[in-house]
């Protein structure tokens, strides 16, 4: 694999720190929009609630994908 192929550790560290923080932005999010949706069901609302939840769930994904990455560089600061 050649160094220009290799992924960018800096890049990938800071987007994680950005997706961990949004991460409980979006719980809150969703929440709200579920509560409202029970006091006030739409079509609409369930739509946005299903769109939050899985932007939730692409989240979650996207820094797992990200903790796998980043954990031999963890492992190293670690010892």
């Amino acid at each position: 694999m050649a160094a220009d192929e290799l992924p960018d550790l800096d890049e990938l560290s800071i987007e994680l720190v950005r997706l961990e923080r949004r991460a409980p932005e979006l719980a809150r999010q969703v929440e709200r929009v579920e509560e409202r949706v029970s006091q006030f069901p739409s079509s609409f609302g369930m739509r946005e609630v299903r769109r939050l939840k899985l932007e939730q769930e692409e989240l979650s994904a996207r820094i797992d994908e990200l903790d796998a990455l980043l954990l031999p560089l963890r492992r190293v600061r670690d010892v």
